[in-house]
């Protein structure tokens, strides 16, 4: 949601970090107002030259504002999250990409529900996203643009992405968002906004007849589930109507890799189509996008993961693990040590990349308990019933935002324990080996679940941490592809290699002290 700098701030907290937040908020252009403070002998003084009320007072001077949370730790934010909701206050501003961002919330009793058992770090940094309310009430609007122009999805030498949609004279209309409001300012593993068009030939090919905008297709799983479907929901309100879905895309193949997900809802295959230049039609109907990979998303959207879901027959597999350690490329390293784990405890060993689209989907629909490592697989949940049971194994302070989205549409008991590195630049991580450990945190789980499971940790440790790396040096030295990182503003070499020797570090002090 985007920040009205005209709407006064009143900041909660007049504690050890309220200048440190006071100066940040002035520093976006916004106005801080006042500070809320539940300790009696702060009210009624100033600080930072502003006064120090009770929010019941503060909600008396001022009938709109935002309110920025200034304590940091976790329980302090929850209970200060919880008042305020009673109260009738569901937004707040956080910090967001480097940035500021209006999000709804929920009280936190209501939102978790005990549905988040965490073994992480940072369970503070996790905590204050996974409060966030994903779900929007908004209606979702449709264009109907009269002889209206496709443009297929063109990379700028910044490495920008244009096309999609305008009118007959080249103003743009739609594209593709990754959030749905928030600034333009993200990593390079979410750099694909489409915002604009370029400029349209002379000369273009014109049909005569209605078409609906599919929005961008990927050949990418992951992407494809949480970015190419959102449009969809088109054909589910009007399936008698024989359109055209036309989509555009960002890589050179001429088919479209994963036409099975529109299939399943129903879409022939004759009718979608993978533009490959720029296309003038009677008209192009635009369907708003029902859900964005980084939140909010609607109930239309539920309606189409939902539907995908019921075209196929649930498979008979009630506890299922999705492994990465037999892919082809970029494969895991370690990730049988805990497999092994799963596999005594009932769970079948899955390599989703086997199976076709409807198979996964069939093994999704039918499990009751899900465990699988952080990446495409997790966002697999989307095709499962409700209420289902997750372990997922995450990388050390990263927080994946559309898996908070996807667990709270489906209100996943989840647990999540931290068993490999996360970097500074966490693009790095679509290039090197994912290394999965026997960390601090993996043995609390252990301890959790009175689980005997045991093993030469340091053993295991010393084996395949030299694999891990000596598979990263060589992606570094031999993957073409590295280049793009090396070109990332922001990435430093030896940065990451001190990032990686620390990791490493902490994990083997945590083992020994174990033994």
């Amino acid at each position: 949601m985007v920040i009205d700098k005209k709407v006064p701030v009143v900041l909660y907290g007049a504690g050890v970090n309220a200048r440190k937040a006071f100066e940040k908020i002035k520093n976006q252009g916004l106005v801080p107002v006042c500070f809320c403070d539940r300790d009696k002998q702060k009210q009624e003084s100033l600080c930072c030259g502003i006064p120090v009320l009770t929010i019941e007072k503060a909600m008396e001077i001022y009938c709109h504002f935002y309110i920025y949370i200034v304590a940091q730790n976790t329980i302090i934010r929850s209970e200060i999250i919880n008042s305020i909701y009673k109260l009738g206050i569901d937004k707040i501003i956080i910090d967001f990409n480097n940035s500021l961002a209006v999000v709804k919330i929920k009280s936190t009793v209501e939102k978790t529900d005990n549905r988040y058992t965490l073994f992480l770090e940072n369970e503070e940094k996790f905590n204050e996203k996974a409060t966030m309310d994903y779900l929007s009430d908004e209606k979702l609007e449709i264009k109907y643009i009269e002889r209206g122009i496709i443009l297929p999805l063109r990379v700028t030498h910044n490495k920008h992405h244009t096309g999609g949609v305008c009118d007959r004279k080249g103003n743009f209309i739609d594209g593709h968002r990754v959030f749905r409001n928030a600034p333009n300012e993200h990593s390079l593993m979410f750099n694909h906004d489409i915002l604009n068009a370029y400029s349209i030939p002379d000369y273009i090919s014109y049909i005569d007849e209605t078409v609906v905008y599919g929005g961008v297709t990927y050949n990418h799983y992951g992407h494809m589930i949480v970015e190419g479907l959102s449009r969809i929901w088109f054909h589910l309100e009007n399936p008698n109507e024989n359109y055209k879905y036309v989509f555009i895309s960002n890589w050179s193949e001429d088919n479209i890799v994963y036409d099975e997900f529109y299939c399943l809802l129903g879409i022939k295959k004759e009718n979608i189509i993978l533009l490959k230049e720029p296309m003038q039609f009677k008209k192009v109907i635009v369907p708003e996008q029902s859900y964005y990979a980084c939140g909010p998303y609607t109930e239309v959207a539920i309606k189409t993961f939902n539907a995908i879901r019921d075209a196929v027959k649930p498979a008979n597999h009630e506890k299922v693990y999705f492994t990465k350690s037999r892919q082809k490329i970029k494969p895991s390293i370690n990730e049988e040590y805990f497999e092994e784990y799963f596999k005594t405890n009932g769970y079948e060993i899955i390599s989703p990349e086997t199976l076709s689209v409807s198979e996964q989907i069939s093994v999704m629909a039918g499990v009751n308990e899900f465990a699988t490592a952080f990446g495409s697989s997790q966002h697999q949940i989307l095709f499962s019933k409700n209420n289902i049971k997750t372990v997922i194994f995450t990388l050390d302070e990263h927080v994946c935002i559309p898996d908070l989205w996807i667990n709270q549409l489906r209100c996943v008991d989840c647990t999540m324990i931290s068993v490999g590195p996360s970097f500074a630049d966490i693009s790095i991580m679509n290039f090197i080996p994912r290394i999965f450990l026997p960390t601090q945190y993996w043995n609390d789980y252990l301890k959790y679940n009175h689980s005997n499971y045991s093993s030469d940790n340091l053993k295991v440790f010393k084996d395949f941490s030299f694999i891990f790396i000596k598979e990263t040096i060589k992606t570094i030295i031999e993957n073409p592809e590295f280049e793009k990182i090396l070109e990332h503003k922001g990435f430093c070499l030896n940065g990451f290699l001190r990032e990686v020797s620390a990791f490493l570090g902490n994990v083997q002090n945590d083992i020994s002290s174990l033994n």
